[in-house]
């Protein structure tokens, strides 16, 4: 737990703003490498959903989800954006890192 915590912690003013004007989807391309340096799992996809602030979906499968939620929980700028609505963020097979208002 928090492997990769510091990568997500050091993205987090990237994603303020990419919540901040999701009214069409952001995206932010990481590199496949930043996260092999740090783990070897076949997959570092993953979907958080939120509904108010609140996750609505199961993180426990995955780490790079949980450790993300945590850090996104622990920033008050980003939990008062996301208690305006429904947002999902998600990473896909690309490394690519996509942030949605619904």
């Amino acid at each position: 737990m928090g492997k990769y915590s510091d990568l997500r912690r050091e993205l987090l003013p990237e994603i303020k703003r990419k919540l901040e004007k999701c009214d069409i989807p952001q995206q932010i391309q990481l590199e496949r490498r930043t996260f092999d340096q740090l783990g070897n799992r076949q997959s570092y996809s993953f979907n958080i959903q939120y509904s108010v602030g609140q996750v609505i979906n199961n993180l426990g499968g995955s780490a790079v989800a949980r450790d993300l939620n945590g850090e996104i929980q622990s920033d008050f700028g980003i939990q008062a954006i996301l208690k305006n609505g429904d947002f999902k963020i998600n990473m896909d097979s690309s490394f690519i890192f996509w942030i949605r208002k619904f």
